[in-house]
């Protein structure tokens, strides 16, 4: 099976090798400590990717991620993060506060909110987080656990 039916279905895994795979389709790779240091990945915290790629591609790949999450307008429209699903944990608060941002693949633990206008987000929210959207044109699907 190809990488991009691979990334279509969703069935990525954080192997080293399917990872320099992926990377060369994204501007900033997310990952563990260990995967900076063998190459596949650039950066541990999510934040440190969207602050170098602010209106660029970016994989977050399978890992927990302590961290709160906000985009901003002007600055991060276009914005696309994808996870690898399930795999992909952010304990902390999403905020989408930019416009045409593309959030998928990740799940969240804390607070969802979208403050901006036209963003797309899918995504997983643990059973004690909440949700709110108070901006206008987006489009999401957050399904709680």
């Amino acid at each position: 099976m190809s990488i991009h039916t691979r990334r279509r279905q969703g069935q990525t895994d954080g192997s080293t090798a399917n990872a320099y795979k992926l990377a060369s389709y994204y501007d900033a790779v997310v990952g563990s400590a260990a995967q900076v240091t063998t190459g596949a990945a650039g950066y541990t915290t999510i934040a440190a990717a969207i602050a170098a790629a602010p209106q660029g591609r970016i994989l977050v790949l399978a890992g927990t991620y302590t961290e709160n999450i906000t985009t901003v307008a002007t600055t991060n429209d276009q914005l696309f993060i994808q996870g690898q699903g399930h795999k992909t944990l952010l304990t902390g608060n999403l905020t989408m506060g930019g416009s045409f941002t593309d959030i998928g693949g990740l799940k969240v633990t804390g607070a969802i909110s979208i403050t901006g206008n036209a963003n797309f987000l899918k995504t997983w929210l643990a059973t004690a987080g909440s949700f709110a959207n108070t901006g206008t044109g987006n489009s999401y699907q957050v399904i709680q656990e």
